[in-house]
C-alpha cells in the first residue's frame, strides 16, 4: 500500500535525477539489488517467522523478485539506452543461510539450512533474467564463505568479496573463475 507507493516514489525521484545528470552520454552503470536469498530472510511470514524458512514463501518471494529485477532493469535502459549496465546481486544472508546459522525472528534457536540447489536455481534464474535484459550480472557476498562455485554455476559475470576471507578450500573455483575470465574484485 502506502509504504510501496513511497518506495517507488523515491526510486523514481532516484531515477529522475541520474537521467538528468547523465543525459544521453554513455557511461557504465553499476545497479545494486538484494538478492533472493537476503530478501526472503528479511521479510517476516504472518505468524513471524523468516520467509526462507518457508519454501513456497521463498519461491514466490524468488518469483517477484525476478519480476522487479526485469522492470527496474528495463526502466533505467530506458532512461539511459547507451549505458553499460552491470547488475550486483548482494547476499550477505546467503553463506548463513546455507550453512543453517540464521536465528529464528524469535531469537530461540536457527533456522534449517536451505539447500545449495535451492540457492543456486534461484541464483541461475535471477542471472537468466539479468542478461535476458542486457546487463552483465555479478554476486557480491562479503561472508567467510565467498560462493565462487554457486557463483560460477549460477553463471555469474563478476564476483566481488572480501578477499581477506579466502580460504584454501576456495582454491579451485578461484582457478576456475579466472580461467574462465570471471572479474574478481
Amino acid at each position: 500500500g502506502m509504504h510501496v507507493r513511497r518506495a517507488q516514489s523515491w526510486l523514481n525521484e532516484d531515477l529522475d535525477r541520474l537521467e538528468e545528470r547523465v543525459g544521453v552520454a554513455e557511461v557504465q552503470l553499476k545497479v545494486q539489488l538484494t538478492g533472493p536469498i537476503t530478501l526472503a530472510s528479511t521479510i517476516a511470514l504472518q505468524r513471524g517467522e523468516r520467509a526462507i524458512a518457508d519454501q513456497g514463501a521463498l519461491r514466490d518471494i524468488a518469483l517477484a523478485h525476478r519480476e522487479v529485477v526485469s522492470a527496474h532493469i528495463r526502466d533505467v535502459r530506458r532512461r539511459l539506452p547507451g549505458s553499460v549496465l552491470t547488475v550486483q546481486v548482494d547476499e550477505p544472508a546467503m553463506d548463513g543461510a546455507l550453512r543453517g546459522v540464521l536465528p529464528r525472528q524469535s531469537g530461540f534457536g536457527k533456522l534449517r539450512a536451505i539447500e545449495s540447489s535451492i540457492a543456486g536455481e534461484l541464483h541461475t534464474r535471477i542471472v537468466d533474467v539479468i542478461v535476458e535484459a542486457g546487463a552483465t550480472p555479478w554476486l557480491h557476498a562479503c561472508a567467510p564463505n565467498w560462493l565462487l562455485e554457486l557463483a560460477l554455476k549460477a553463471g555469474y559475470r563478476g564476483i566481488s568479496a572480501d578477499f581477506s576471507l579466502l580460504t584454501d578450500a576456495d582454491e579451485d573455483a578461484l582457478g576456475t573463475a579466472i580461467e574462465r575470465n570471471i572479474t574478481i574484485a
